[in-house]
């Protein structure tokens, strides 16, 4: 399997053998790391943990929930605890003397109870794990189908809205070409308006001008933005299955270079082409957070 998987998912698989209907369910939604709940009769207790080591091999994050049903058609068989009945009966009785009611029907009260009845279960037939396994794994696999369906969804979405943080990081740079020039001539204007000619130090002048245009230049923060993007396309498509927490890492320094250009920015139509790279980028951390 490759490309993009979602961490939500659901996987069902059951079967039947002899007298025993087996039944798998398996929820997953997102979560930071594995948390696992498994469900399954007490007969089988003791296969909990390599459940939850092929579990979380496969599954690998998410807050996944199991349940697993045993269906024995046999009739369950059911026994009388003589000393517990016995035990209710004379309580009943003493309670039903001390209000004066000798005629209540006590013995029907005390059948009625739950803890007077222990119940005759079977041992666990060993020979029917494999069948069990396979039912559990079937299940697993149709929620990792599930997940990679979702995410092929999920990574058009990224792309797309990566595309457009692209897009306007290329007009922004088209807009960027003459802002050396643009800046260092407004601010010799205004200290040309400002300050007598005679006053003024050329080399001084000169120095905090290119001081104050090296503070505005946004050139870096673009080929970090678009290298930063290239690595997300490069990490979206590779064969790994597991990449949320990468890609997350990396939509944190696009957002990191994104608002230091619209700090840096000082014009209004590479202001307004920031506010939609932050549009499409919070979009991005949503889709994120839900991927394996």
């Amino acid at each position: 399997m490759r490309s993009v998987h979602s961490m939500t998912g659901f996987g069902y698989a059951s079967t039947e053998k002899d007298n025993l209907q087996v039944s798998c369910e398996i929820k997953s939604l997102n979560s930071r790391f594995l948390d696992l709940h498994i469900r399954i009769p007490l007969s089988l207790k003791e296969k909990e943990l390599n459940l939850r080591k092929y579990l979380g091999q496969l599954l690998s994050r998410g807050k996944i929930e199991l349940n697993l049903l045993l269906d024995n058609n046999e009739p369950d068989v059911h026994e009388v605890d003589q000393k517990s009945f016995y035990e209710k009966y004379r309580s009943l009785e003493s309670l039903a003397k001390g209000l004066g009611l000798n005629n209540e029907p006590l013995f029907t009260l005390a059948m009625n109870s739950t803890d007077i009845w222990s119940h005759q279960n079977k041992q666990f037939d060993e020979s029917l794990w494999p069948e069990i396994k396979s039912v559990i794994v079937t299940a697993a696999e149709e929620l990792m189908i599930y997940r990679q369906k979702e995410g092929e969804g999920m990574a058009v979405d990224l792309k797309e809205n990566l595309n457009n943080i692209q897009v306007f990081a290329k007009k922004i740079k088209d807009y960027s070409k003459n802002r050396k020039q643009e800046h260092s001539a407004k601010l010799k204007a205004i200290i040309s308006a400002n300050i007598r000619e005679e006053s003024i130090d050329e080399n001084r002048t000169e120095q905090e001008i290119l001081f104050y245009i090296e503070k505005w230049d946004i050139n870096e923060e673009l080929v970090r933005l678009e290298s930063h993007c290239d690595f997300f396309i490069e990490i979206l498509n590779n064969e790994i299955i597991i990449k949320g927490k990468k890609l997350n890492f990396i939509t944190q320094e696009i957002g990191r270079e994104v608002n230091t250009i619209g700090s840096k920015a000082n014009n209004i139509n590479i202001q307004k082409d920031v506010v939609e790279m932050k549009s499409s980028l919070e979009k991005i951390k949503e889709m994120v957070l839900n991927i394996l």
